[in-house]
């Protein structure tokens, strides 16, 4: 027994850095310890049938209001991993343990650690690296909002950059197979941080190569480096190609809601003096209060004064001066349109692509944090090393550079930052609400007044819509209110007027919504659309808010004689054996007819729609765009989707029953470019994780660090 204590003993003595930062971590954020449920801002909770539906992932989007093209198809990590405890049933505040918050917890300051020894070769500096890393006014400002998507994209970039880092320092190129795994877990999280790590990632080589003596050794570097270089490379796109396809095929890569978004004016107050500090503007020392711009307390000016000396201390080292050039650029972007060259910001978001993602520029504090941990880490280091006998100086520099960051933890410690890390209770309503619609059969949407609950239950097969969103949005091009003055930003007097026109009934049973959720304070806004017979209240003991039934819903899917329109009765009938693949693939019979008859899809208008035989694979669509004319396909006056289908036509293109019945599917064409570059992709990932444990790499003997040795 006392053999292993005394190996404990060693271990601990050697690993105290990791240690001592999972336990400040761990105390730090000891309430996301619990199962409990944790949301706030723009985090919010989801019941397990939400969760479950990304076991089917799918190119169209149908979960929220009347579906739109999945933009979002880069994010599996928050789509995919949840989904395997959606199936057993767990809710989000289960789920979000294993792939939020205690990755947050213990990954974040493991991961900079990490990274940090790489390239400083110092504990102490790689541990303080690990603190300014983990405890900065940026991630702990956006925690609080529950912007975690950055957080945890952050969190795993300095493994991305670690295991990147070790190829140049041994050579190895397995180490480079392992820097690819760590980026897609970074864009997995949030694409805008892996767009920002994959152009440091495609600058490091280019900087070792411009730091090579003469051009025999850069000549020399270059033939070591290249293949490996486009190997990493290849991987990066391949990894990716499951989300890449699909929108670069149906045009939304460069020109879609994520990305071609206007640049915001700077509502974060960023400039020089914030960027340089690595202060958040709206950080307070307590609970911020978002766009309530904060003065930069002086202690803060010692974060630059760190990063500048431990460049000029290591100005010799070209692998601490490349992080001194990432921090200069990092520190001028970030500030966005202030001063100096305003326009700077305004040119790169207007014409170098892909960086119109980042309509506000904060986002690059997270390469001001990569490059100040190593600066400030390896100022820590440069004490340590030099002044190793002056243990007051070694010691008082450790402990200050420690405390400036640490001290940033204190209002979580000391409750005064409560609403991310205060456990709540599902509100007794929704759970009604949501026992209740679990009772009804079939598809149907449910519209909440004047916005959805964070406790509402919703998948792909019963969406919500969110009242007021859907009103600017998809419902603007019916009839605009946005030159009434009043009413908004919460849009009372707009939504009242919206729902007392006379269209406003037969647009929502067009769009399959069956229940009516509001709130008794705003029910003024639909009084008059629910004073129509067709709407029934629903008592369900409610507290808070009301339900209504629309007893004259339409399906999802259904047939009419002519044309659809908000604007009068038409009359309608169901399909027969309507079922849902996924969100991009409807299944359904139609019986024999003479007559064309017109096929409505309550989801928004998108041209990738389109009817096809029931037995059509998914990878027949990859070469043949339609299966019947593009032309008949046509979007309602209330921007959802019809067709119009002749029975002679499906019966030549289709199968046939017995009875003349056709077999047919409404399929969405870009599921079939999700397929297959999902299959690259899995296949590129599962041959590099073979690579990894059965490859036997030699080391290669030309590496950067035998050549610093030498």
């Amino acid at each position: 027994m006392q053999k292993y204590f005394e190996k404990v003993k060693i271990w601990g003595k050697e690993h105290w850095p990791t240690w001592l930062l999972v336990l400040i971590s761990a105390v730090v954020y000891r309430s996301w310890l619990s199962f409990g449920i944790f949301t706030h801002a723009d985090y919010w909770f989801w019941f397990s049938e939400t969760s479950r539906d990304f076991l089917h992932y799918s190119a169209w989007d149908s979960q929220i209001s009347l579906g739109s093209s999945n933009l979002f198809l880069w994010m599996w990590a928050w789509k995919i991993l949840p989904a395997f405890f959606g199936a057993f049933n767990f809710n989000s505040n289960v789920a979000d343990k294993f792939v939020i918050f205690w990755p947050l917890i213990f990954l974040t300051p493991l991961f900079s650690y990490l990274f940090a020894k790489q390239v400083l070769k110092n504990k102490t500096g790689a541990f303080v690296s690990a603190l300014v890393f983990s405890f900065n006014t940026y991630y702990l400002a956006i925690n609080t909002q529950g912007h975690f998507s950055l957080s945890l994209a952050g969190t795993f970039a300095p493994l991305a950059m670690y295991f990147f880092w070790r190829y140049f320092d041994t050579g190895k190129k397995k180490n480079l197979i392992a820097s690819a795994l760590a980026c897609l877990f970074v864009g997995a999280y949030d694409f805008r941080v892996f767009y920002i790590l994959f152009f440091i990632l495609l600058f490091v080589p280019f900087w070792f190569l411009l730091a090579q003596k003469g051009m025999g050794q850069r000549r020399t570097f270059f033939r070591q480096n290249f293949f490996a270089m486009a190997l990493f490379f290849c991987l990066i796109l391949l990894f990716n190609l499951f989300w890449l396809m699909p929108t670069a095929m149906t045009g939304s890569l460069a020109g879609n809601d994520i990305l071609a978004r206007d640049l915001v004016g700077n509502n974060f107050s960023l400039d020089i003096t914030k960027t340089l500090t690595l202060f958040h503007p709206f950080w307070n020392g307590v609970e911020p209060v978002w766009f309530d711009t904060q003065k930069i307390p002086i202690y803060f000016w010692l974060i630059p004064m760190m990063a500048i000396l431990g460049a000029y201390w290591n100005r010799r080292n070209k692998k601490i001066i490349f992080w001194f050039v990432v921090a200069l650029f990092a520190v001028f972007v970030s500030k966005q349109d202030a001063l100096p060259l305003k326009s700077a910001y305004v040119w790169l978001h207007g014409h170098f692509p892909g960086f119109n993602a980042f309509r506000e520029a904060s986002k690059f504090y997270v390469a001001i944090l990569l490059a100040y941990s190593i600066l400030i880490g390896a100022f820590v280091a440069y004490i340590s090393e030099h002044y190793a006998k002056k243990k007051y100086l070694k010691w008082s520099v450790f402990l200050g550079a420690s405390l400036i960051f640490l001290w940033n933890a204190k209002p979580i410690l000391s409750g005064e930052m409560h609403r991310m890390f205060t456990p709540q209770k599902i509100a007794e309503d929704e759970l009604k609400i949501r026992d209740y619609q679990f009772s009804q059969d079939g598809s149907f949407r449910t519209l909440w007044n004047p916005s959805d609950s964070k406790w509402a239950s919703f998948s792909a097969y019963r969406p919500k819509i969110n009242e007021i969103e859907t009103r600017r949005d998809r419902w603007k091009k019916i009839k605009d209110y946005a030159g009434l003055q009043g009413g908004e930003p919460g849009g009372g007097e707009k939504n009242q007027l919206f729902f007392s026109e006379n269209f406003a009934s037969r647009l929502l049973s067009q769009s399959a919504v069956r229940y009516l959720i509001s709130d008794k304070g705003n029910l003024f806004m639909v009084e008059n659309l629910l004073s129509n017979p067709e709407w029934k209240r629903i008592d369900l003991g409610l507290e808070g808010k009301l339900i209504f039934e629309n007893e004259k819903v339409r399906p999802r899917i259904y047939l009419t004689n002519e044309t659809e329109t908000i604007h009068r009765e038409v009359a309608f009938q169901s399909v027969v054996d309507l079922s849902m693949e996924n969100s991009s693939r409807w299944n359904f019979t139609l019986k024999k007819s003479a007559d064309p008859v017109w096929l409505n899809f309550s989801e928004s208008y998108h041209p990738d729609w389109q009817v096809v035989c029931g037995d059509t694979s998914w990878y027949v669509m990859l070469l043949k765009k339609n299966v019947f004319s593009p032309e008949n396909h046509r979007a309602t006056d209330a921007g959802l989707n019809a067709f119009l289908l002749n029975s002679s036509e499906l019966q030549k293109t289709c199968p046939v029953g017995k009875s003349g019945e056709v077999a047919l599917s409404l399929y969405y064409r870009p599921q079939s470019y999700l397929y297959l570059g999902g299959i690259v992709s899995l296949a590129a990932i599962f041959l590099s994780l073979l690579t990894l444990v059965f490859w036997r790499e030699k080391r290669h003997n030309g590496n950067i660090a035998q050549k610093e040795k030498r």
